[in-house]
């Protein structure tokens, strides 16, 4: 897998937890972490932003970012879209803030 790009598996859980297929996939030049993140755009114009465990430190930093995002509310965090854990790691949609 080149590394700015999801793989197979990666893609068929973001299409399959919010409905629609990504059209555009881009890594963004941010984060402190090892995870896997993307902008993803789908064709109705709307856009995620993905967040993908690669290890377990990835994974405990993304579980606790899950709870976090699913018990506070307010303008200042970003919506969860959702939140699987079909895959080998977790994965974690949120609204795309840009």
């Amino acid at each position: 897998m080149r590394d700015n790009a999801p793989t197979s598996q990666l893609r068929a859980l973001v299409t399959s937890a919010l409905g629609k297929e990504p059209v555009h996939w881009h890594r963004p030049h941010t984060g402190l972490s090892a995870a896997q993140r993307f902008v993803v755009r789908f064709a109705d114009g709307s856009s995620a932003f993905v967040k993908a465990a690669v290890d377990d430190p990835t994974e405990g930093w993304l579980r606790t970012e899950h709870e976090i995002l699913s018990s506070v509310e307010g303008s200042f965090v970003p919506r969860l879209l959702a939140w699987m854990e079909d895959g080998e790691r977790p994965v974690l949609l949120v609204e795309d803030l840009r």
